[in-house]
């Protein structure tokens, strides 16, 4: 090997240190607040997959496989990806971080950015794990109706229990069952309204209708009281907003509850509801205007119940809002709405059956295959 051929192979390798390096320091940067083995492992096999690796360094496409229950959802900027079978966690590029057994006949999935949990609704498996590890793997003694997590990695497992309607298990950060609630009511969800307090949310029958219940439950003594009983309402679903608030999508319409406080955001005017979604600062509603011709208006709200805007769609498949985003999948296309309601997108969506969208990547979800989209690249 000639000398000039030593110097280009030691100034190649000096260009791939210097980037190894300077990858290092982003990292930190960006993650000084969120530093975890779990996501130091993650750039470990990012840095050796980009530099030391001969496999693509990104796929746009992440092949389903042949599943009729498959349910997908956003972890750390990445994808996961459950079956009846198997749990799959890819990274923002689409490459593989790992794939594990499970046994599930009906499916749930739900992500933190601590954790990934996924259970067996009607059954009795649950798993909780990151990016490359199960973590727990517990059956539970009777069957499970529900499940959340919080951003600390506190777990609230709702389950069957005989003798009652149903039961809470709360469990820590390492996975401890630090409490149990036996309930009379049928309980439905439960959210981490405050540190060491579980807001649950439960129905009972009224006549010919339905109630729903709010209980406050502080689970480090025990203690619980009724917070609210909203009568005639049947919950159809809820979420945990920025504030603790928590906020009820029911049947006549969407309730806004903290601590003991409630209000009523919106009537649904007795249109009926075909998809909604709601995060921590926003919820999005469909309602039929025109079942013959399939028009439906969307309205957005913020998490004071404000609303921003309503427009009208024919054909809506799936909405879904991302920071100050809202989507709608119409006609084929992906509309990307601002809180004003201005289209600042359309694109391409056909056969696309949802969106899910993180801070740096999007997918569009057929029932083959996720498929990344840059949306806020094509926004800009």
């Amino acid at each position: 090997m000639n000398e000039e051929n030593i110097k280009y192979i030691g100034f190649a390798k000096k260009i791939v240190l210097l980037s190894i390096a300077a990858y290092i320091v982003i990292f930190f940067a960006v993650n000084i607040q969120n530093l975890s083995f779990d996501n130091i492992r993650r750039f470990y096999v990012s840095v050796r997959n980009t530099f030391f690796t001969s496999q693509p360094l990104s796929s746009d496409k992440i092949i389903f496989p042949s599943d009729s229950k498959i349910k997908t959802d956003i972890y750390k900027d990445g994808l996961v990806v459950l079956t009846q079978k198997t749990l799959t966690v890819y990274d923002n590029n689409g490459r593989k971080y790992s794939a594990h057994s499970v046994s599930l006949r009906n499916p749930v999935l739900k992500t933190s950015e601590k954790y990934i949990i996924c259970f067996d609704r009607g059954n009795k498996m649950f798993y909780v794990m990151d990016s490359f590890n199960i973590l727990l793997e517990l059956k539970t003694e009777e069957n499970i109706i529900n499940a959340t997590i919080d951003e600390r990695g506190y777990i609230s497992v709702i389950t069957e229990k005989f003798g009652y309607k149903a039961m809470i298990s709360v469990y820590d950060s390492n996975f401890n069952n630090i409490f149990n609630w036996y309930s009379k009511d049928y309980l439905l969800n439960s959210f981490f309204t405050s540190k060491n307090t579980l807001s649950a949310i439960a129905i009972t029958p009224d006549k010919d209708t339905f109630d729903t219940i709010i209980y406050n439950i502080n689970f480090t003594n025990g203690t619980y009281e009724i917070a609210e009983t909203f009568k005639n309402n049947f919950i159809l679903s809820a979420a945990a907003k920025e504030d603790h608030s928590i906020e009820m999508l029911t049947d006549s319409g969407i309730i806004s509850f903290w601590q003991s406080d409630y209000n009523v955001l919106y009537d649904h005017k007795q249109l009926p509801i075909e998809y909604f979604y709601q995060d921590s600062r926003y919820t999005i509603v469909s309602n039929t205007v025109n079942q013959k011709s399939e028009v439906f208006q969307i309205t957005a709200f913020d998490k004071n119940g404000n609303t921003l805007f309503e427009k009208d769609y024919e054909k809506v498949k799936y909405i879904y809002c991302f920071q100050d985003y809202f989507m709608v999948i119409a006609h084929n296309q992906l509309y990307v709405l601002d809180k004003k309601g201005t289209e600042v997108l359309v694109h391409d969506a056909q056969n696309v059956l949802e969106i899910l969208v993180s801070h740096n990547s999007g997918y569009l979800i057929n029932n083959e295959y996720a498929e990344k989209i840059n949306i806020f690249s094509l926004i800009s």
